[in-house]
């Protein structure tokens, strides 16, 4: 459960971020999103630096794939298609 303090505290920093206000509960979500554009900027234009390196570094490896859980197999019983009503008139039976 979380608490009222946390609670208050996420709030500020939310709004803080909205209205572009910077305060020690916005300050890591305004540094975050610098550093996003940094890289961003970085990739874009070819530019190396030394702190985007390892994250494109990162990136590039892949993940180890995790492994599913092993599920039942279970027998799915095939329902009969409901056959298609035939149109007694209308616009479906202009010709006939």
């Amino acid at each position: 459960m979380k608490s009222v303090l946390e609670t208050c505290v996420r709030n500020v920093a939310a709004f803080s971020v909205a209205s572009g206000v910077t305060n020690r509960a916005s300050a890591p979500h305004v540094i975050q999103a610098a550093f996003k554009n940094i890289l961003g900027l970085s990739l874009a234009s070819g530019l190396e630096i030394p702190q985007t390196k390892l994250l494109t570094a990162a990136a590039a490896t892949p993940a180890a794939p995790k492994a599913e859980p092993k599920k039942e197999a279970k027998k799915e019983e095939k329902k009969p298609e409901p056959e298609p009503e035939e149109d007694a008139g209308g616009f479906g039976d202009l010709f006939g």
